[in-house]
């Protein structure tokens, strides 16, 4: 694929297509924005800054993030919710043909039937995005580091 955008441009374009599938309920299109073999993560700032492993959602694939969708629309119980994440201050760190090292700060907000709506967390994403073997750029590390603490059950990933 022949592309004249810039390394920032690619990584918020990706993180546009994150956002409408966690935010428009098309979680299916979710696994689609990483690859195969990769690496989700949520943690929290205390957990990384410890060097922790520990992790609230942690997936090894592809496959992986597709069974936490198919058990959010199968098995899991919660409350109906409504999410929007905002993705600002996208910072590119390193940068070739292939592959994109960045961060980006997020806040996500969270509306419970008949409460208003609230801050849920924010934090950074530290992601690596690759040009895969179809010629889509994917996530292939994403790890979400949240602030202080999440107010309840992470239902729908970060």
């Amino acid at each position: 694929m022949i592309t004249t955008a810039s390394p920032r441009e690619v990584l918020e374009d990706l993180h546009l297509r994150y956002v409408d599938a966690l935010d428009d309920d098309h979680l299916e299109a979710w696994p689609e924005l990483f690859t195969d073999a990769c690496s989700y993560r949520v943690t929290s700032a205390e957990n990384e800054a410890q060097g922790l492993p520990l992790a609230v959602i942690r997936a090894d694939s592809r496959g992986m993030l597709r069974d936490r969708v198919a058990a959010l629309r199968s098995t899991a119980m919660y409350i109906p919710r409504t999410m929007r994440r905002l993705v600002t201050n996208v910072h590119v760190l390193s940068a070739d043909d292939h592959a994109i090292a960045a961060k980006a700060r997020f806040a996500v907000f969270q509306t419970l039937p008949d409460e208003p709506t609230a801050v849920f967390a924010v934090g950074t994403y530290h992601d690596v995005a690759v040009l895969d073997d179809d010629g889509v750029w994917r996530f292939r590390e994403k790890r979400c580091v949240y602030d202080g603490i999440i107010p309840n059950s992470l239902v729908i990933p970060l």
